[in-house]
């Protein structure tokens, strides 16, 4: 483990933790630039950034008094190390994509400029980058995602992590399997399976496992991150991503004694709560897990996590489209992914099985959860409406039939609700109508009407019925398309897929 670079930025920080504890300042600043340099070898710009902030609230703006050479620093007065440590933060944040912090750390900067040596030219400039971070920020273009729990397992990690649990971040926007690829380098004979459970006797036999899952953020103030949700989903990563202790993450669970008629292991789905001793992110790329709780989810609580979940997404990315109109294709996928999902066997299987007045007779304390899945299925079919409007504006002429058969999609889903679950939808009918009061068929008629099909003699082959009921529809489309773009004043490009 001498080369790993992870261990040893975490026993800095420990060391830090210690030298806080008897007030020796000069060795909190030793092993701060230690951590900053491991930070930097595991390309850690966040962590980097705030090891940087960390020293310069060691000096004040003073630009007479001269310090010695101290690590990366040379010999120079406080106010200039001060000024350099800021100006490193603000370009490693910018580095992490962490621009909220960036712009902190620009505003560090302004009282150097306003108060202590005046300089209007590069206050102007600060104050012009702060706001072109304000605009990327608004764009979507920064990022503080990713947070996963480690599990190290086995006697052969060192005593510091060995069989302990640990919530990291590590580098600029972390995925999965670039954090496993990480984790491959900093322990190469390390097993790392594809599953975030384990058999309990591991944590007594010479191996090396590390056991990753993805853990989502609870937001320390969940208000304001509402308010800024409601406001902006792109501002309001951060307000959900900084300063977080508490995180939460679902993973199923194989019952391998048990089986499903289909000859399937039942799984158990198991929601774990933990809280870190410390904040994230931080100076250390990693936080100790000091509580954790695990939970089972119920069937119920599954499909009403699914709902909002969906939704929420769904609604997100409609937004994005007015920041990037290339992000269309990412509603057009995700809106085909709810609605196909949920017909073909997802949501028809909720209604029934919920909305009927066994379920309430069997379960009576479910009457609150019930009312909670009625509200979920209302924001799940309003953000599937926004969604097939949107794409009605935004695809091309070549996707008319796919769009048509969302809104088929939606139509029926609609109907099942408004009649089992007394959920109220917005009509779409009206994008497949023609002025003229030609309609489209329901899904699934041959959309033929006895005018059209000629003589009971010689009626028409199925093919060519169904053939010229879809040419209708996409007529009528064309021509609602056509229609309400030039009703809302829309003169906008046509984005193909």
């Amino acid at each position: 483990f001498d080369n790993c670079a992870f261990l040893h930025a975490f026993r800095s920080h420990q060391m830090i933790e210690f030298h806080t504890r008897i007030s020796h300042d000069e060795m909190i600043q030793t092993n701060i630039f230690r951590l900053l340099r491991f930070n930097e070898l595991m390309d850690a710009h966040t962590e980097a950034a705030l090891c940087y902030l960390q020293l310069a609230k060691n000096y004040s703006w003073d630009f007479t008094t001269e310090l010695p050479t101290l690590a990366y620093f040379e010999n120079t007065t406080p106010g200039l190390r001060k000024e350099m440590c800021i100006q490193k933060s603000i370009n490693l944040f910018e580095r992490g994509l962490n621009l909220e912090m960036a712009v902190d750390s620009c505003k560090a900067l302004l009282p150097l400029y306003e108060k202590h040596q005046i300089n209007y030219i590069k206050l102007s400039n600060l104050y012009k980058h702060i706001a072109s971070l304000l605009e990327r920020i608004a764009k979507g273009e920064s990022s503080m995602d990713g947070y996963f729990r480690f599990n190290f397992i086995g006697m052969d990690f060192p005593e510091q992590i060995r069989n302990k649990s640990f919530m990291s971040h590590v580098g600029s926007c972390p995925s999965l399997v670039s954090t496993v690829n990480f984790l491959k380098k900093q322990f190469p004979n390390a097993i790392i399976p594809p599953m975030s459970t384990y058999d309990e006797k591991l944590r007594e036999k010479n191996v090396q496992y590390i056991f990753v899952t993805t853990f989502q953020p609870i937001p320390s103030d969940k208000e304001l991150f509402e308010k800024y949700y409601l406001a902006s989903e792109a501002v309001s990563r951060f307000f959900k991503n900084a300063n977080i202790v508490q995180f939460e993450g679902v993973a199923s669970v194989e019952n391998k004694k048990e089986k499903t008629d289909d000859g399937q292991h039942v799984c158990t789905v198991v929601k774990t709560s933990c809280r870190v001793s410390y904040s994230l992110p931080s100076i250390v790329t990693v936080a100790p897990i000091i509580e954790e709780h695990k939970t089972i989810i119920s069937e119920f609580e599954q499909n009403l996590d699914l709902l909002r979940s969906n939704a929420r997404e769904l609604h997100d990315q409609c937004r994005a489209v007015a920041l990037n109109a290339s992000f269309i294709k990412n509603v057009q996928m995700k809106t085909s992914g709810c609605l196909n999902a949920f017909v073909n066997g997802g949501l028809s299987l909720i209604i029934p099985k919920y909305y009927n007045g066994s379920f309430l007779l069997e379960n009576p304390t479910c009457a609150d959860k019930l009312d909670l899945m009625t509200v979920a299925l209302n924001q799940f079919m309003t953000a599937n409406s926004e969604a097939l409007q949107l794409l009605v504006l935004c695809l091309s002429d070549s996707m008319a039939g796919f769009v048509i058969n969302l809104i088929e999609s939606y139509q029926a889903m609609k109907e099942l609700l408004e009649k089992n679950a007394n959920v109220k939808c917005e009509d779409l009918t009206y994008l497949l109508t023609m002025n003229s009061g030609v309609g489209v068929t329901s899904a699934g008629s041959s959309g033929y009407s006895s005018s059209k099909q000629g003589s009971l003699s010689n009626p028409p082959s199925r093919k060519e019925t169904i053939t010229s009921a879809e040419n209708q529809k996409t007529r009528d489309y064309h021509s609602t398309l056509k229609s309400r773009k030039d009703t809302l004043g829309i003169n906008r490009t046509i984005y193909p897929t």
